[in-house]
């Protein structure tokens, strides 16, 4: 089988060096979330350790447990504040969007 028809057939290739690792992705993203809300709660001083931070796409989908992408059209149809920086990325208030989970979270 020639390489074009191996990719073509969809078969994988074994990778050398190791077995295959399933679902460590999930494991990933919730200890990125974990240690996310630990940093924003910090000591039980949430006001102070929020105050004037701001959070990129990435990290306000993996609190709220969604797409990067649904964090982006929230923004876009005013759901959830944003500011945008000079090379056009959007950041999200760190204060804003711990009120926002947390009483999204009261709700679930």
């Amino acid at each position: 089988m020639a390489f074009g028809a191996f990719a073509r057939s969809g078969a994988v290739r074994p990778v050398a060096g190791g077995p295959v690792r399933r679902h460590t992705h999930r494991v990933e993203r919730v200890a990125d979330r974990q240690a996310l809300v630990a940093a924003l709660v910090g000591d039980g001083q949430e006001a102070q350790d929020l105050r004037g931070r701001l959070l990129r796409t990435r990290e306000v989908a993996l609190l709220f447990r969604v797409s990067e992408r649904a964090v982006t059209d929230w923004a876009r149809r005013g759901r959830i504040p944003s500011v945008r920086t000079p090379g056009g990325h959007r950041r999200y208030p760190a204060d804003e969007v711990w009120t926002l989970l947390d009483s999204h979270e009261g709700r679930s």
